[in-house]
C-alpha cells in the first residue's frame, strides 16, 4: 500500500506551538518504517502574526481574525521584510536524521532562497497557480505580482507548486480550476 497524506496547509501547522510561535521547526514522523523529516517554513508577516496570537487568552485568540494591515505588537517580532522567511534553521533540519527531508513551504516564491539546500521534496502552494491563466501562464499571484514565476506544477524536480482548493478570493478564478496534488514515491 502507498502511504497517504492530506496537508491542509502549507507550512503554518508543522510544529502547532501558539505559546512559543516557533513555526520554522520540523517534525519527524515514522512512514512505513521509514523515517520522514517534514519542515515548516512560513513568511515572517505569518510568524509576526502567530506570535502576537501567543500573547493572547485563548478567549482573545478565537476572535481574532487575520488583520489587513500589520498592529505594533505583530510588528515587534518580525524582519524589515515581512516576506523573507527566517531560513536559518534550514541547515539543521537537512542535517537531521532521516530518510526523506520534506520542507513545506507557504510562499512559492521562497524557492530562490532555499533550492541550493540539500531536502529532497518542497510542496508550496499560496499562488492560487495565478489566480487567473493565459496560454498556460498565472498573471497575477499573491507575494509574486504579475506574471509570476512559481504558480503550479514541478520546479526543478524538487518544488511542486499546487494551485489548491481555494476558491474565495474577491477576484474569480479564470482558466485555472481548483486542484489536489497526488504525489507516489518511487
Amino acid at each position: 500500500p502507498v502511504p497517504r497524506h492530506f496537508s491542509t496547509g502549507a507550512g503554518e501547522t508543522v510544529c502547532d506551538n501558539l505559546k512559543s510561535g516557533f513555526y520554522n521547526c520540523w517534525v519527524e514522523r515514522v512512514v512505513d518504517g521509514r523515517k520522514v523529516v517534514v519542515g515548516g517554513l512560513t513568511s515572517s508577516y505569518v510568524l509576526s502574526y502567530r506570535r502576537y496570537l501567543a500573547t493572547l487568552d485563548d478567549q482573545e485568540r478565537t476572535v481574532v481574525r487575520y488583520p489587513k494591515k500589520e498592529t505594533a505588537e505583530q510588528s515587534r517580532h518580525r524582519a524589515p521584510d515581512k516576506h523573507t522567511p527566517d531560513i536559518s534553521w534550514l541547515a539543521d533540519f537537512c542535517e537531521a536524521p532521516g530518510d526523506f527531508h520534506l520542507v513545506l513551504s507557504h510562499h512559492p516564491e521562497a524557492w530562490p532562497l532555499i533550492r541550493d539546500y540539500p531536502f529532497d521534496l518542497c510542496l508550496s502552494a499560496h499562488a492560487h497557480g495565478g489566480q487567473w491563466r493565459v496560454f498556460s501562464h498565472g498573471v497575477w499571484c499573491p507575494g509574486q505580482g504579475l506574471w509570476p514565476k512559481y504558480t503550479k506544477g514541478v520546479y526543478e524536480g524538487r518544488l511542486v507548486v499546487s494551485a489548491g482548493l481555494a476558491n474565495t478570493a474577491r477576484v474569480p478564478r479564470i482558466c485555472n480550476p481548483t486542484e489536489v496534488v497526488f504525489i507516489e514515491s518511487p
